[in-house]
């Protein structure tokens, strides 16, 4: 998990909507904003109901991108906020493979930003 200091606050959330980049894969769509202040960069996760019914498994998709997201968070410049939706491609068995996805879509995705 990461600190609440490295997760999209209620008041940064809007913004980020509104004027992000979009990218998308094929697990999940990502919405990136760089605010060109210092400050930490932040991310945070988003699982529907639509994708997962129960709070434990959604709780756990969650808890498995921070932990991939918290190994890149030293390359990443601050500033930098994120907030990554799950689609409902994902399988229940495959955490491995999510976390490989989203570590290779991190790395390519911020060395554009």
């Amino acid at each position: 998990m990461l600190p609440s200091s490295q997760k999209v606050s209620r008041s940064l959330f809007k913004p980020i909507m509104l004027k992000g980049r979009r990218y998308a894969s094929t697990s999940f769509n990502a919405i990136f904003f760089d605010s060109n202040q210092a400050g930490k960069p932040k991310f945070s996760v988003v699982v529907p109901k639509k994708v997962e019914k129960s709070a434990v498994r959604r709780n756990y998709m969650k808890r498995a991108v921070y932990s991939s997201v918290r190994g890149l968070l030293k390359g990443v410049r601050p500033g930098v906020a994120c907030i990554i939706f799950m689609k409902k491609k994902v399988e229940r068995a495959d955490f491995k493979g999510l976390n490989d996805e989203v570590s290779v879509f991190l790395k390519k995705t911020l060395s554009i930003l």
